[in-house]
């Protein structure tokens, strides 16, 4: 099953080219599906799931936020990728470190915010010693990303999932992909404000601070997610049993 909109081919083909498929394949939407068999690159069986795990850490969420302390000081996060490792330093216009440059520039200017950053499971938080060295206004987060996502009163990120699972459980995500090539995740931009100049980042984000406390409006296309389980089940039943 693929957690995601994009990367999607690129899943299957690690570098020393030993390439296997699944006999089925679980994507999450019908726009994924026809994207993967337009590409002719998978041969596997491809049902439309959802995004079960949305589902479950919203719901989760949520509960959690009910019972966040109040407090004037706020907390925000940034949620890194490898996009070095994956992309190299040019590929995409940006690198996370130079993302996280930015956020923390503009959030430079606001006493008492310290950017929490939580560098990506591939990432090692030695990754980022230096960059840490030189950005006073910056801490390593050491908690999971639910427990962050729990505390925050903002994201900030890339093209990560985690942006679209803040915005499903109403906390407010803004998507920085500062000169970008191209739309990097449809989905990514039905839901969560993106900035793709570098130039309008820095007003960007100290925008979207100044708003961190007013309701993230409901996404339809966030309510797609959330029914994910069951249509998991159904396909599960269908590979096991045949089609009903």
């Amino acid at each position: 099953v693929l957690d995601s909109w994009s990367n999607l081919e690129f899943r299957f083909t690690p570098a020393e080219g030993s390439a296997e498929q699944p006999d089925a394949l679980g994507v999450i939407d019908d726009d994924t599906r026809a994207q993967i068999a337009a590409k002719g690159w998978c041969r596997a069986r491809i049902f439309v799931v959802g995004q079960p795990h949305l589902a479950a850490r919203t719901e989760r969420l949520r509960r959690r936020r009910r019972r966040r302390p109040s407090g004037s000081a706020k907390r925000i996060v940034f949620f890194s990728e490898p996009i070095i490792v994956d992309y190299g330093p040019t590929a995409r216009g940006f690198t996370q470190f130079e993302v996280a440059t930015l956020a923390a520039q503009a959030l430079a200017g606001s006493p008492g915010i310290v950017m929490d950053v939580k560098p990506h499971p591939r990432e090692a938080d030695a990754d980022w010693r230096d960059w840490l060295a030189r950005t006073p206004n910056a801490r390593l987060a050491a908690e999971d990303t639910e427990t962050l996502l729990a505390a925050a009163d903002g994201v900030l990120g890339i093209t990560t999932i985690v942006l679209i699972e803040a915005t499903l459980a109403g906390i407010p995500a803004l998507s920085l992909q500062p000169e970008r090539p191209e739309i990097l995740n449809p989905a990514l931009e039905e839901m969560v404000q993106v900035v793709a100049r570098r130039g309008e980042a820095i007003a960007a984000v100290r925008a979207w601070l100044e708003g961190l406390d007013r309701p993230v409006r409901p996404s339809p296309r966030g309510g797609e997610l959330l029914d994910g389980a069951e249509r998991l089940v159904a396909a599960a039943e269908e590979i096991l049993c045949g089609p009903a």
